[in-house]
């Protein structure tokens, strides 16, 4: 007896083989640039600056968004990336990694802004409140406000580097996962764990929020 059923349809080509490509064009392109890096960095410690000229042409604009995000001003944000730009040339033989210039310029950058957004928090913690009627309740939750950034600036600066520079990038500046990788070289399952763990550390460190008294 012959059968009416017709023939199954090909099978549609799966989905992940094309996710796979585009992951390894993007692999492909990163190693590319971390070439690319190594070369210039093995040029400016040969002693030629135009190399370097070129790496900042290169990374300027990522640093220049990441401090500007991080200190919420442009001006401040160019001055903290001008410094870093003037210790990582100063300090480039300590870029053994020469192909991971460019995480290694980044924590220059990151460290900076710390520094910056600290000072800040510390001037204003010791600005002297008013102590007159209504302007005093403004003041007080003033202080309270900046002694909430210093808890938060104490917990942040206690957690390891690895885990402070995940949380930053993330909550702070706002990356995503696959910025990070570029900025870090680290895989994104790493970096997720680590603003995990971070984030817990955080939470453990903060001190109890501070009430008005009944």
């Amino acid at each position: 007896m012959s059968s009416s059923y017709a023939p199954l349809p090909p099978t549609r080509p799966a989905e992940p083989a094309r996710a796979a490509d585009g992951a390894e064009e993007h692999a492909s392109r990163a190693a590319a640039e971390r070439a690319r890096d190594a070369a210039l960095v093995t040029r400016v410690l040969g002693g030629d600056d135009a190399a370097f000229g070129e790496l900042v042409a290169r990374h300027r604009e990522w640093c220049l968004r990441v401090a500007t995000r991080l200190l919420g001003c442009e001006d401040d944000a160019e001055d903290v990336v001008q410094v870093s730009l003037a210790r990582a040339y100063r300090a480039i033989h300590q870029c053994t990694a020469r192909d991971q210039f460019a995480p290694w310029l980044r924590k220059i950058v990151l460290r900076r802004c710390y520094s910056v957004h600290e000072r800040r928090v510390r001037r204003a913690r010791w600005v002297r409140p008013i102590e007159s009627g209504d302007e005093q309740v403004g003041v007080e939750s003033d202080v309270r406000r900046v002694e909430l950034r210093l808890d938060i600036a104490r917990a942040m600066a206690a957690l390891p580097e690895y885990y402070r520079d995940a949380v930053t990038m993330r909550y702070l500046v706002g990356l995503d996962y696959r910025e990070m990788t570029a900025a870090t070289g680290v895989g994104c399952s790493a970096l997720k764990m680590r603003v995990q763990r971070g984030c817990a550390r955080l939470r453990d460190a903060m001190p109890p929020l501070r009430h008005d008294a009944a």
